[in-house]
């Protein structure tokens, strides 16, 4: 994929079988940002019986008109496969939501580009989840303990 920045797969869970319409603003004030662009985006539910269901975002009231302007139900733009859904819907309690965006660092394409013309390849990328920055910052306030 050449022109594209290093791209990244995100899900949002939220509790109950709709999307929150304040999901929408969000989303746009991603675009405008600049930094980050929404490549790909569904909805995923799993509802209380467990079954799973996807929808395109133009099919989700909450954030059909981002689906729409984005052109995601265009053939061509579902990078989000069944796959992906299965996994997402493995991952999701029965009774809830997701919202599965699949996002480019837009501000990393040039360094990428560069990197790939001297022969190098982005090789890793690391989440760290929520629960270790919480330990990180509650462990910076004990006296004479120092975070590496």
């Amino acid at each position: 994929m050449t022109g594209i920045g290093p791209l990244e797969f995100l899900v949002f869970a939220f509790p109950g079988e709709e999307l929150p319409d304040r999901i929408a603003a969000v989303l746009y004030a991603v675009e405008r940002g600049g930094d980050v662009r929404v490549v790909d985006a569904l909805a995923v539910a799993k509802d209380r019986d467990g079954r799973v269901r996807s929808a395109e975002l133009v099919d989700v009231p909450a954030v059909a008109g981002l689906g729409v302007e984005r052109g995601f139900a265009e053939p061509g733009v579902c990078l989000i496969d069944a796959a992906d859904v299965d996994e997402v819907g493995q991952a999701l309690d029965a009774g809830t939501v997701a919202l599965a965006v699949l996002v480019e660092h837009a501000w990393a394409r040039q360094a990428d580009a560069v990197v790939r013309e001297q022969g190098g390849a982005l090789v890793g990328a690391v989440r760290i989840p929520e629960a270790y920055v919480a330990e990180a910052r509650a462990s910076r306030d004990v006296p004479g303990h120092r975070v590496h």
